[in-house]
């Protein structure tokens, strides 16, 4: 076997949780060549004394152990690990964790088992009982879902190649949170997938007070303000944000969407609540966590700046910077290039006579790099004898970002006869100039 994996791992004052993890690292089983590489971010609480005492017990691997000549962050000491190892495979977890035995091996094995993956993740239980480690554990904070488009820096593994590709973690994130996010996502636009884990464990020893409980979800958000502020285009691209859930109303209506947005997060709230009914807890702890899920979204999204129109910002600023992305339609031009695409609809194929139906349609922006300016409409038209079916009642102005979709949501009513409709779906301007491919649809009118 070649494989060869290197376990990178930052460290910063915390003596006595690294001298947990190295513990946990000296039980591992693997059944591929390992080494330890452990970056130190300018300790001064006796770190380095722990890593030496603990370099002369291990007999099955290599160990580095490097300092760093000042603080720097997270990203940094990272990509420090990454360029001092030697292994094809490069795994991380935190100072504040401890691995089970069969950590390693189980990630190994879920990495190779896909030729599309380029990185792994877990499952991350943990060390305590307080109330902020069954959070963390009950919603599962720093655990990817299956079939995920991220993996967390806690619990990971990646193919080091595909990762010095991408250019390795990005050094501007300036806070804790986002650093290992933004790798997934130029991993992922580069067509990779990733892989979860269930069986890959490590356990997490979470902060204990409700001020780090702010501040860890504060700069979760700050860290994705930080990579919609410097990798826009792959943000939204690659990344599922609230914004997409109002479409134009978020970039064209602010406020709109902020009133819309809080609702949808008091909702999602209260809706924990039979979540939350269905776990075998006291009814304290549920109005605790209860409490906790409120903090974590408004605290995350206060960060992100979700509320003051972050990202609409952004975007403005982004195409006034770079007008050559932004393709504006001209609806009296007399010939338009088809730049939009129909990718899906939910219109059924066979309706009853009089009866109104709410559908949609979802449309795409194929470029990777143009953003489309319009004001658009939609339009469902007999092919037999063209006559109008449906009409957007008024233009939908819209920004399409690169690569992205967005669903546009209308209420159809049926003719009052029965008869077989073969209908063609397009996007056009005011004007009748067609921006998208037509999407043809075959309907019957039956009351069967």
């Amino acid at each position: 076997m070649d494989d060869r994996i290197s376990i990178i791992v930052s460290t910063f004052n915390r003596k006595t949780q690294l001298n947990r993890l190295l513990g946990s690292f000296t039980q591992l089983n693997c059944c591929c060549p390992i080494e330890f590489i452990i970056v130190d971010n300018c300790s001064d609480d006796g770190t380095r004394a722990i890593v030496e005492n603990w370099k002369k017990i291990i007999d099955f691997a290599d160990v580095k152990y490097h300092i760093l000549p000042e603080r720097a962050p997270l990203a940094h000491s990272r990509n420090v690990g990454i360029s001092l190892s030697t292994g094809n495979i490069i795994a991380f977890t935190d100072d504040d964790c401890r691995v089970d035995p069969a950590w390693l091996n189980r990630l190994y094995q879920r990495l190779i088992s896909c030729s599309d993956y380029a990185g792994v993740g877990g499952r991350v239980l943990p060390v305590g009982d307080d109330i902020y480690s069954v959070y963390n554990t009950v919603y599962r904070v720093l655990e990817p879902p299956p079939h995920t488009k991220v993996v967390i820096g806690a619990n990971c593994m990646f193919w080091k190649q595909p990762v010095i590709d991408a250019g390795l973690f990005d050094e501007y994130f300036i806070v804790l949170g986002g650093e290992e996010i933004a790798l997934c996502m130029k991993l992922g636009i580069r067509g990779y997938r990733f892989g979860f884990e269930e069986r890959g464990i490590v356990y997490h020893d979470y902060r204990k007070t409700l001020n780090a409980f702010i501040r860890t979800f504060f700069n979760y958000g700050t860290g994705e303000k930080i990579m919609i502020e410097n990798q826009l285009s792959e943000y939204l691209q690659y990344m599922d944000y609230p914004e997409k859930m109002f479409n134009s109303v978020a970039f064209n209506h602010n406020l709109k969407f902020q009133v819309l947005f809080t609702i949808g997060i008091i909702v999602h709230i209260l809706k924990q609540i039979s979540f939350l009914r269905q776990m075998s807890l006291t009814h304290k702890t549920r109005i605790q966590l209860l409490g906790l899920c409120a903090l974590h979204h408004f605290c995350y999204n206060i960060g992100r700046e979700t509320f003051s129109g972050k990202l609409s910002k952004t975007v403005d600023k982004y195409l006034a910077d770079r007008p050559d992305l932004l393709l504006k339609i001209d609806p009296d031009a007399d010939s338009i290039t088809p730049f939009l695409k129909i990718t899906h609809d939910t219109i059924p194929s066979v309706l009853k006579p009089g009866t109104t139906i709410v559908t949609s349609i979802t449309i795409k922006n194929p470029s990777h790099e143009r953003f489309i300016s319009t004001g658009f409409l939609v339009t469902l038209e007999n092919g037999e004898n063209h006559s109008l079916f449906y009409k957007t009642p008024k233009p939908q102005n819209m920004v399409f970002f690169p690569m992205t979709e967005m669903v546009y949501t209308f209420s159809l009513t049926s003719p009052f006869h029965e008869q077989k409709i073969p209908l063609i779906l397009a996007i056009t301007t005011q004007h009748g100039a067609l921006l998208s491919d037509k999407r043809e649809k075959l309907i019957m009118i039956t009351s069967e």
